[in-house]
C-alpha cells in the first residue's frame, strides 16, 4: 500500500501530491481518519471523541470519516454511545439552530476538487421508542445522493479505482454502509440515472 501523509498544505494535501499518487487504487491509500467523527465539542463531554468540527477536521486533512448515527423523527444525528449532538447532520434542510454536516463537507469538497473523502456510517440507532427501520435507511440514502449527487464513486468502482481516474470523473465522496442488514440492498453508490462522465 501506499502510505499519504498530510505535510504543509493541510487543506489541500491530496492534490498537491496528486502526480505522485494518481495512478494508485484507492483501496492502496492510507488515509488520516477521525474515529467517531462527528463527536466534537458539541456533544456531551464524556462522549467527545473529537476537539474540531467537521469543517475543521477536514481543513485540518482529515479524509476519513466515521460516523455512528442515531435516527429522531426524521432527523439524523451523530451519536456516540448514549450521547448525541444537537448538529443535524443531513436529514432536513431546514431547522433553525442546526448545522448541516453534509453541507460542511460538499462545500469543502467544491472548494478543493482534488480532495476525496470516505463517510463510513455504522452503528444505527434510533431515538427512545423509535427504531431505525427501513424507511430511516433509504431516506438517509436519498439525502446522501442529494448532497453530493456525481460527487458519489459507484458503487461497482470502488474496488480497484484509482485515485487519478476519481478525480477525472469528479468524485470525491466514498460511501460505506456498515450495516449486518445489508442497507435493505439499496447502496449509497449506486443513485438511478448516475452516469459516468465521459472526457
Amino acid at each position: 500500500g501506499i502510505i499519504c501523509g498530510v505535510g504543509r498544505e493541510k487543506a489541500s494535501w491530496m492534490g498537491s501530491v496528486y502526480n505522485k499518487i494518481k495512478r494508485t487504487p484507492l483501496n492502496k491509500f492510507a488515509l488520516p481518519g477521525s474515529h467517531d467523527a462527528g463527536a466534537y465539542p458539541a456533544i456531551e463531554t464524556r462522549s467527545q471523541a473529537q476537539n474540531k468540527s467537521i469543517a475543521e477536521q477536514l481543513l485540518a486533512g482529515f479524509r476519513y470519516f466515521d460516523f455512528r448515527v442515531k435516527v429522531n423523527d426524521g432527523t439524523y444525528y451523530a451519536v456516540h454511545g448514549a450521547d448525541n449532538t444537537d448538529h443535524d447532520y443531513t436529514a432536513v434542510k431546514k431547522v433553525a439552530g442546526k448545522k448541516y454536516l453534509f453541507d460542511d463537507i460538499a462545500n469543502f469538497l467544491k472548494a478543493h476538487n482534488h480532495e476525496l473523502v470516505i463517510l463510513n456510517f455504522s452503528h444505527f440507532t434510533a431515538h427512545a421508542g423509535q427504531s431505525f427501520n427501513p424507511t430511516d435507511a433509504k431516506n438517509l440514502v436519498k439525502l446522501l445522493q442529494q448532497h453530493f449527487l456525481n460527487m458519489l464513486v459507484p458503487r461497482l468502482w470502488t474496488a480497484n479505482v484509482t485515485y487519478e481516474k476519481c478525480i477525472d470523473q469528479g468524485w470525491q465522496v466514498v460511501a460505506i454502509i456498515d450495516d449486518d442488514d445489508n442497507w435493505y440492498n439499496y447502496p449509497p453508490n449506486t443513485p438511478e440515472g448516475k452516469k459516468e462522465r465521459k472526457n
